[in-house]
């Protein structure tokens, strides 16, 4: 009687086990599925914002089992660490993208997972990763695009600038040929019939127009603090000079250019009633000259929590404008060997760039501190 019993049991016992493993996998199965589609919702949540999207995914991260997670990011040269959950242990998983100005470094730490735990959590993590190099492609995709624009209204505003010229040199002729009271009347109302569509013209010539430098400029001497005042006198910002002035080598209208780029940030984001402090000293074979406001606790928060997109190309926290500045200013620099960095210590904002010293100029450096 037992063992017909047992034979009864013993079927009926690895049946009830094979149900419980099913529905088991089959739920492992329903919360990978909404994991995953957990992680394509919030992507474009973010309207596939790379540095958002690592932000709100880790919610989905860590409920899919991963206990930590550090991005170290390159953002169009700007380096930043983001760390979520617990990093004490070795990261068991290492992903790199690199796709133009950006790269991401990831670690995820999932030490105690075993099995499909593991295996499913690793699954979500690799669409993490996907869905993270889909949206770094098609925000450079974005930027190429935006820049082919741009140069298609450069091309727009040459051609503008060319018949502005030619008219220039219509009008000087005809100025030459006047003799009598006669010919400059006649002048006079061409003039008043033309110039109103010469004049919409240059106004959408000017708008339009945006000089990019090559750098490859003819070089000279520099005096940087004079250069300097002269770039803030223009852009109308009070400045306080705390240092002696550095003689450069360079090329005078890349400089012009990449100051104006920066000290614009102070006259369109800065603080309105603060000067904007100048600090140059020498270290090795650069000048570093720091640019800088005392700001508010506010006014810092918010550059700190931006602090990553501050050099993204057509990023910009003013609707006016185009987020092109800062990002110019150090493609500019990276042509003569120079570099700009954030400034954030204490109650101090701004930028602080490094600029190269030539050999005449460095010897000439030398020769003044040991005097």
């Amino acid at each position: 009687m037992s063992l017909n019993l047992a034979i009864f049991v013993v079927p009926l016992v690895l049946g009830g086990l094979l149900l419980v493993v099913v529905a088991y996998l089959k739920y492992q199965s329903h919360q990978l599925k909404q994991h995953i589609q957990n992680l394509y919702d919030i992507n474009q949540a973010v309207q596939q914002d790379a540095l958002d999207f690592i932000q709100q995914a880790w919610s989905v991260l860590q409920h899919s089992g991963c206990q930590g997670l550090r991005a170290r990011v390159n953002w169009f040269g700007e380096h930043s660490d983001m760390c979520f959950g617990q990093l004490h242990a070795q990261a068991s998983e290492h992903q790199y993208i690199a796709q133009g100005d950006i790269a991401i470094e990831l670690a995820f730490y999932t030490p105690s997972l075993r099995g499909e735990k593991r295996y499913m959590a690793q699954l979500v993590q690799q669409t993490f990763t996907q869905l993270l190099q889909q949206d770094i492609y098609i925000k450079l995709n974005q930027i190429l695009l935006t820049q082919q624009r741009l140069e298609r209204f450069q091309l727009f505003a040459q051609h503008d600038l060319k018949n502005l010229m030619q008219f220039i040199e219509l009008l000087g002729d005809q100025v030459e040929r006047i003799h009598s009271a006669q010919d400059y009347a006649k002048l006079i109302a061409r003039l008043k019939v033309s110039l109103p569509n010469v004049k919409q013209r240059a106004q959408r010539t000017l708008g339009q127009l945006k000089t990019s430098l090559s750098g490859d400029t003819e070089i000279e001497l520099i005096a940087l603090q004079a250069l300097v005042t002269q770039v803030a006198a223009n852009l109308m910002l009070k400045v306080e000079m705390q240092t002696d002035d550095h003689v450069l080598c360079l090329s005078k209208p890349l400089i012009s250019e990449v100051l104006v780029n920066v000290l614009s940030n102070f006259r369109d984001h800065g603080e309105t009633q603060q000067p904007v402090c100048i600090k140059s000293y020498t270290q090795g074979a650069y000048v570093y000259l720091e640019l800088y406001q005392f700001v508010s606790n506010a006014k810092r928060d918010y550059v700190v929590q931006n602090a990553r997109r501050l050099f993204e190309p057509f990023w910009s926290s003013s609707e006016s404008g185009m987020g092109l500045g800062l990002f110019l200013a150090r493609s500019l620099l990276t042509k003569i060997d120079g570099e700009i960095h954030l400034i954030n210590e204490n109650q101090r904002l701004g930028f602080v760039l490094r600029l190269p010293l030539s050999e005449q100029t460095l010897a000439s450096e030398v020769s003044s501190v040991s005097k």
